[in-house]
């Protein structure tokens, strides 16, 4: 049984554009369109090859309405292993 190698600690401060959202209970599913990819801190940006193509997000419910806009300023983090990953996402105050 073979186990996957997991992303680091990892974000990447994100300029994209909304292209999408939907919600399914207490989550929403955001479509953005990444613009720019900035590096965090000291922490790898795992999101800087996905500048120019589209990716999605999971988000509370509750951060659904700031999602409302044409553009958005996020900090994105990355989970997962090199079978899958999945973006989740803090709005910059």
């Amino acid at each position: 049984m073979g186990y996957g190698v997991s992303a680091a600690p990892n974000a990447s401060d994100v300029h994209a554009k909304v292209k999408g959202t939907k919600r399914a209970g207490e989550i929403a599913t955001i479509r953005l369109f990444i613009v720019e990819a900035k590096d965090y801190d000291q922490m790898p940006n795992f999101v800087k090859d996905k500048i120019g193509k589209e990716i999605e997000i999971t988000v509370s419910k509750d951060d659904l309405k700031f999602f409302e806009r044409a553009e958005v300023d996020i900090l994105i983090s990355v989970a997962g292993d090199e079978k899958g990953q999945s973006y989740t996402a803090r709005i910059k105050p």
